[in-house]
């Protein structure tokens, strides 16, 4: 019996290591794969699109130069001038002791990076699994043609080591889960209380293909650390003074009282969104109706909608803008 619980127990560990094994074995063959195609790719392109690079050292070879060369503290505050202006001596000090740990080096990580570096912070670690494709180039901060190919997190130190060779960069390779984040997390007892940035737009896809979107979201993560960092107080919230354009009250007024929490298309309760009915004419209370999301969505691009709906519709619309303007009246 013994004798077969140790032969289970082997042959159950024998699998694990053979699945192990073949897992790492195909996303090493897939890496080696996509490297090649993308080479492939590059040298496919017309002389036209090809940019001759003088001859650079590599990034060992700048990161020997770097610890054997020593930088004159008066060319480095010359070139944080700017920053010391505006965040103060004591301030910048502060940056430039800090380490700041950037995960992700893509559309959103690598414009945080490079303003985080070019704005005086001297330790980072950058982790990112993922190499530069020529998709990247439209929205990563200093990716070019000669990087393709290689990971994301290198070709940021390659480039900070030209504006910035007393930095620090240490680039990791590697796949960072949101998993990973929460186990290391409550390991140092941080369970919430994280600053997060964030947009009041909701979008209709999860990856923006517009290469500025993210790099606004970077620099905006990179100002808000330096401020912090350097304790220069800002208001991160443009709208904080601003006038609401609505209120709870009247989202409940419209959606339960005007309309029944119904579509005024479909007569449906799903996903509900308040919309205006003539998109030419300014949100008020005789100008909101309640469709579904995906009505709402179509509707933003009709512009006459007393021809486009059908009289049933139009009809209804019109009997509960009545019906609400009879109701202002008490």
């Amino acid at each position: 019996m013994s004798n077969n619980k140790v032969q289970f127990a082997f042959t159950a560990f024998s699998a694990t290591v053979a699945t192990a094994i073949a897992i790492f074995s195909y996303q090493s063959f897939q890496r080696q794969a996509r490297t090649r195609a993308l080479k492939r790719e590059l040298s496919s392109l017309p002389p036209s699109q090809k940019v001759l690079q003088p001859k650079k050292r590599s990034v060992e070879q700048l990161s020997a130069v770097t610890e054997q060369s020593q930088f004159d503290e008066t060319l480095i505050k010359e070139q944080l001038a700017r920053n010391i202006a505006f965040l103060g001596e004591k301030g910048v000090a502060k940056l430039r002791k800090s380490f700041i740990i950037i995960v992700g080096a893509g559309g959103v990580g690598s414009w945080a990076a490079l303003m985080l570096v070019r704005s005086g912070v001297e330790h980072v670690r950058i982790i990112d699994f993922d190499q530069v494709t020529l998709s990247s180039l439209n929205r990563h901060a200093v990716a070019t043609h000669s990087d393709v190919g290689i990971p994301k997190v290198v070709a940021l130190q390659k480039n900070f080591r030209e504006f910035a060779p007393w930095v620090k960069v240490e680039p990791i390779i590697e796949l960072f889960t949101k998993e990973t984040v929460r186990r290391r997390l409550k390991k140092l007892g941080v369970e919430s209380g994280i600053m997060v940035a964030y947009s009041t737009e909701k979008p209709n896809i999860k990856l923006l293909p517009l290469g500025t979107i993210p790099a606004i979201f970077g620099m905006a993560i990179a100002t808000y650390i330096i401020t912090s960092v350097s304790g220069y107080h800002v208001e991160p919230l443009a709208n904080k003074n601003r006038e609401p354009l609505y209120n709870v009250h009247d989202v409940g007024y419209v959606y339960d009282e005007i309309f029944r929490s119904k579509s005024v298309v479909s007569g449906s309760w799903e996903k509900p969104a308040l919309v205006r009915w003539k998109n030419n004419v300014p949100l008020t209370l005789q100008n909101c109706v309640v469709m579904t999301k995906s009505e709402a969505d179509a509707h933003e691009n009709i512009d006459d909608p007393e021809t486009h709906y059908p009289s049933a519709v139009v009809k209804l619309v019109h009997t509960r803008f009545q019906e609400e303007k009879e109701i202002a009246l008490f």
